[in-house]
């Protein structure tokens, strides 16, 4: 592979052939420009040759971060992400990214403005500011938008667009987990008490002991507990993404896991026979697949059921039952 250098106004230009184009055939050439000396673009063709030999030199290209984001990358990675994981992505994207740095040049991102983002929306990132004191993000949010560039920039990097991540430079805040507030044992025998004969029973108790997700909860099924070992095993957690409830999977290996339920409270959470009247023949009426379901039989959605746990918890008063459907 040969190259050439040659002058152009008062700066220096160097140029070589690649391949050339699958499709058509036609020539293709890399070239830059603006050296100030015959010596230095030629040095700068050498290195750019030997770049394109280890397939380090990255492809020419005007995209900004913005259609990088929203146009390749996005679409290109939603097959391979979770559904809760991919619309976070968008929202932190559209939301967060693109207003600030979205009109600035893939190519020409640096690890500083990396940080000037970071720091706008630690200071005024929120949408919708609490108050006048309370407008910039959480620490774990910008964080997290913090990794969503880091793994799309990762991806430029393996498609030819960048020859390193500059994401790796940037220094986003620390997400310091927030002191979790319990009940007392007294507060918690309390609540059960408070809600022993809803209909949601099992559900609170399940929360009471053993710290199961919402979205577990929402998606546990009756063949998921172990009445006879006394165990739980979530496997389908049930999320919301744009509105619609979609069962997942665990987000990792450590999700996948059985937990221990206390022996004595197992015999009230069996499950109950579906309602309506059983079949002609007089075989048993298989209960419902789902623990948490609403009155009218349909799979619960994590957030509804949140709220009606909140709402007695804190007013001191037994959860709603939802309206028949």
């Amino acid at each position: 592979m040969r190259g050439a250098v040659y002058k152009r106004g008062s700066s220096w230009t160097w140029h070589f052939d690649i391949d050339p184009d699958p499709l058509t055939g036609r020539r293709r050439q890399r070239t830059k420009g603006g050296y100030q000396t015959k010596k230095a673009a030629e040095q700068a063709l050498a290195d750019a040759i030997g770049q394109w030999r280890a397939g380090r030199l990255p492809q020419r290209s005007t995209h900004t971060l913005s259609h990088f984001l929203q146009e390749e990358w996005l679409p290109a990675v939603q097959p391979r992400l979770r559904p809760s994981t991919w619309a976070n992505y968008r929202t932190y994207s559209a939301a967060y990214v693109v207003p600030i740095l979205g009109q600035i040049k893939l190519q020409a991102l640096t690890p500083v403005q990396l940080n000037h983002l970071y720091a706008q929306l630690l200071a005024r990132g929120r949408r919708k500011p609490i108050s006048s004191s309370q407008s910039g993000l959480a620490p774990k949010t910008v964080r997290n938008v913090h990794v969503m560039l880091h793994s799309a920039l990762h991806d430029a990097m393996r498609w030819g667009y960048l020859v390193r991540n500059v994401a790796e430079a940037a220094d986003p805040p620390a997400a310091r987990t927030p002191e979790q507030k319990v009940w007392s044992p007294q507060e918690l025998g309390a609540f059960l008490d408070h809600v022993r004969d809803d209909r949601l029973y099992a559900l609170w108790l399940l929360v009471a002991t053993t710290g199961m997700r919402r979205g577990e909860l929402a998606g546990l099924r009756w063949v998921d507990i172990d009445f006879d070992h006394a165990t739980v095993s979530p496997t389908i957690p049930r999320v919301v993404v744009d509105h619609q409830v979609h069962d997942s999977a665990p987000k990792t290996e450590r999700g996948r896991r059985r937990l221990a339920l206390d022996p004595s409270r197992c015999r009230p959470a069996r499950p109950p026979p579906a309602p309506g009247r059983g079949p002609p023949d007089g075989r048993r009426t298989l209960p419902r697949p789902r623990l948490c379901v609403h009155l009218a039989g349909r799979p619960a959605a994590p957030p509804r059921e949140h709220r009606q746990l909140v709402r007695p918890a804190h007013q001191g008063r037994r959860p709603t039952p939802d309206p028949p459907a």
